[in-house]
């Protein structure tokens, strides 16, 4: 751990002095700016806390292996969410670019187009997911079977 720590917190301060070198703070100093950073990091706190509410009322209840199972059962649909997010970076740009008159003739067939997708792929997870976490939890559990 210290390893990883240490690495990451040079490689910050690396770069934070290469870019203090190349640009200069300024001289004047914005009382707001501090208050606003200050309401950012309690937003943040508040919105990790919430995000980890469940992990930790299900160590508290049931333990930590059940934490580890569910953190693992959920990686599936948390990559599909950052997906669908990458793709609404992805997608806005050209959608604001277009006249309203093509956006309210495609929008509709887009929108059914994605949502037979996200159906589809909803459905396949779900009937797989039983199967594909027995057969990765029956690996964890003996990665090296001893033959007998």
């Amino acid at each position: 751990m210290f390893a990883y720590f240490a690495s990451w917190t040079f490689g910050r301060l690396y770069f934070y002095k290469q870019t203090l070198a190349k640009v200069p703070p300024k001289s004047g100093h914005d009382t707001s700016v501090v208050s606003y950073g200050k309401h950012l990091s309690l937003m943040n706190i508040i919105s990790t806390i919430a995000a980890n509410a469940d992990k930790l009322l299900i160590w508290h209840f049931l333990g930590a292996a059940e934490v580890a199972i569910y953190t693992f059962s959920l990686a599936v649909p948390m990559r599909a969410s950052g997906a669908f997010a990458m793709l609404n970076r992805l997608y806005f740009p050209k959608v604001a670019e277009q006249e309203f008159g093509d956006i309210k003739n495609t929008l509709f067939r887009k929108i059914f187009f994605i949502s037979i997708l996200t159906i589809a792929a909803t459905l396949a997870y779900i009937l797989l997911a039983p199967y594909l976490l027995i057969f990765s939890f029956q690996r964890i559990k003996n990665p090296y079977p001893i033959p007998t």
